[in-house]
């Protein structure tokens, strides 16, 4: 039996409370009353898992020592703070994404590294964006600087052969 002013525990049929004095009420049944069972929603065996509540933690009682008490809430546990915010990845650099398509395209239709060097050039300004505005896209870029790089490789090279031929 549970003290109907602070909670605290009391022996069966005590009319007063030890902790706090309040005087205790004594519920006569009713002989003519069927007995019926209706389970509390709130009781702890009744309720799903709360993920926020500790598992130990005891009905709120008297606390020891002066100060205010807490106002537990309702339910006696209080609200849970919220959950975190999703955490989206950065999002993708732009120019990024245009140097390394340029950067493919150039190996296949190579017009003397013209291309490439294009692809090189924005692959290196994308990459300096992404380190400036903290974006993804850095392994994209990267990338573009190598196959442009190539790809302008390749154009000298088949400028060179055209020079001798």
């Amino acid at each position: 039996m549970r003290c109907v002013k602070c909670g605290a525990e009391l022996p069966d049929g005590a009319a007063f409370c030890p902790t706090c004095g309040a005087a205790q009420r004594q519920a006569q049944p009713d002989p003519w009353e069927q007995p019926r069972h209706t389970p509390d929603p709130w009781e702890r065996s009744n309720r799903p898992a709360d993920p926020w509540e500790s598992p130990n933690r005891e009905a709120p009682g008297p606390q020891a020592g002066p100060g205010p008490q807490a106002d537990p809430g309702p339910s006696g546990g209080g609200t849970p703070p919220p959950p975190p915010p999703p955490v989206s990845p950065p999002r993708t650099n732009t120019q990024c994404i245009v140097g390394l398509v340029l950067s493919c395209v150039a190996l296949f239709i190579n017009f003397f590294g013209l291309i490439g060097l294009v692809g090189l050039v924005v692959s290196i300004s994308g990459l300096r964006q992404c380190g400036q505005r903290g974006e993804g896209g850095k392994v994209l870029a990267i990338i573009g600087i190598v196959l442009g790089g190539v790809s302008v490789c390749f154009g000298m090279f088949t400028l060179v052969l055209l020079a001798l031929i």
